[in-house]
């Protein structure tokens, strides 16, 4: 698989990670460096041979991937959530607009801007997303 792409972004922690298209690279206040690999679990079994990462944003708890994958031939839009304690990126449906993502951010806790070559995407997220494991028994 070529993969390529690499994003700054900070996370609600204190700590700066750098997402690469396969491997989160994070430093913390005190200067500890951590290495993970990003997990891509695709729900199908065509396989993507090529991934390019464009844009990542915060998303509560998680971070949102956009890019591109090369699977079978053709080329497509992609959106994974990567989950920063499971190193985990689940894919979600497709943005309604063909075109790549060149950037992306938050304008509250639940509504994403979305900027593409020749338009913007105003996303309203569903409150389930934010909902993580709150059942402390």
């Amino acid at each position: 698989m070529n993969v390529m792409g690499r994003r700054l972004f900070c996370t609600n922690s204190d700590t700066l990670t750098y997402l690469y298209t396969s491997v989160a690279q994070s430093i913390s206040l005190s200067g500890t460096v951590t290495s993970d690999p990003v997990v891509y679990t695709d729900s199908d079994s065509v396989v993507v041979t090529e991934r390019t990462l464009q844009s990542t944003v915060e998303v509560g708890s998680c971070i949102c991937i956009f890019g591109t994958g090369s699977r079978a031939g053709y080329s497509e839009n992609t959106v994974y959530m990567y989950d920063v304690v499971s190193s985990d990126a689940v894919p979600y449906e497709p943005l309604p607009v063909p075109e790549p993502v060149y950037s992306a951010c938050m304008l509250n806790p639940t509504t994403m801007l979305v900027v593409h070559s020749t338009s913007m995407s105003v996303i309203e997220l569903d409150p389930g997303l934010f909902e993580r494991f709150t059942d402390a028994d």
